[in-house]
């Protein structure tokens, strides 16, 4: 699997609309006060429909250090577990559904706090789950040729 920032694909939503956190100090959080930039990846694999992101955490005092990789699959568990295709994709199908920290990415000291910050903020909002949704679907569309044609038709199929 390779993934691609959401940003490159759809520009102008993805500038618009990547989500940040600005904590103070005493946030209740164990991190440094800062403002924490969560930049959106998906898989470009050509019709790939694992309904998972990736984010890439920075913290805009220090742009260019990625200080955690979290992925989050928002599927029930038994879709990942369908949906695997490779040797011990069932006992990996708890991590794709996630939230999780990437397996196998260089996560930094600060990595578990912003995995329970991103819980916590992003993704027990509504809201904003429905737009990492939406922009899933903007991005396949992209990586897959379709103008406005996303996951529900891919859905129909896989799920059959």
């Amino acid at each position: 699997m390779s993934f691609r920032m959401f940003h490159e694909i759809c520009p102008e939503i993805g500038f618009r609309e990547t989500r940040s956190v600005a904590l103070p100090a005493n946030s209740g959080y164990d991190l440094p006060p800062d403002d924490y930039g969560f930049l959106e990846m998906y898989c470009s694999d050509a019709g790939c429909d694992c309904r998972r992101v990736y984010f890439q955490v920075i913290a805009m005092s220090n742009p260019s250090v990625v200080l955690a990789v979290i992925s989050w699959g928002w599927e029930p568990l038994a879709f990942y577990r369908r949906w695997g295709h490779y040797p011990g994709a069932a006992k990996d199908a708890k991590d794709m559904k996630g939230p999780s920290l990437a397996l196998l990415t260089k996560q930094s000291a600060l990595a578990p706090a912003l995995l329970e910050l991103a819980k916590a903020l992003l993704l027990s909002s509504p809201e904003y789950v429905e737009r990492i949704k939406r922009h899933y679907t903007l991005f396949r569309g992209k990586i897959d040729g379709r103008k406005g044609e996303g996951s529900e038709k891919r859905r129909e199929l896989h799920d059959r």
